[in-house]
């Protein structure tokens, strides 16, 4: 059997279908972004072919990041809401953990992670407020918040992402 030179292979991987829209029972290993098309990309492991497919975000998923109203001026958050990168800016409540009670923070929703995180050729908003998750990889926060462990079995269907639930074996439930 020839094996297929690596080189070869990502090659192949770049010209094929650019949204896998239907695989069966397949390993999730990782995920990246598409800065081009501004989405996630989901690379699952097929036993059945042997190949890594790729999915792409198809929810409209956007990276975001929160920011405490007390660390932030009200002329920093009109700045922000100028920005063309900046999709919208929403109070929303959530749970701090650490002092067990919910906090009023602002939700910064951008066109893209680089607005968060920050391109060297322009200044992000991390660099212009205290922001929460601002140095988390957006595909990290893509797979938390759509709930998408990496290594679970899921299968696509019409495009959709949708867990495969495998009950233990009796011996390993024991």
């Amino acid at each position: 059997m020839k094996r297929e030179q690596p080189l070869e292979y990502v090659n192949e991987l770049k010209n094929a279908e650019k949204s896998t829209t239907n695989l069966k029972d397949s390993i999730l290993v990782s995920a990246t972004y598409d800065s081009g098309q501004k989405v996630a990309v989901l690379k699952f492991y097929s036993p059945e072919t042997r190949r890594i497919h790729l999915w792409y975000d198809n929810t409209g998923h956007k990276p975001y990041c929160f920011v405490k109203p007390e660390t932030v001026s009200e002329e920093t958050i009109e700045e922000l809401k100028k920005r063309p990168d900046v999709v919208k800016i929403e109070k929303v409540k959530k749970h701090d953990l650490l002092n067990d009670q919910y906090i009023e923070v602002y939700k910064i929703i951008a066109t893209d992670p680089l607005a968060i995180g920050g391109a060297s050729s322009r200044t992000s908003i991390r660099d212009m407020v205290e922001a929460w998750e601002a140095d988390i990889k957006y595909y990290e926060n893509y797979l938390y918040d759509e709930g998408f462990p990496a290594g679970a079995f899921y299968r696509i269907e019409s495009s959709k992402v949708v867990h495969v639930k495998y009950d233990l074996p009796a011996a390993i439930q024991k």
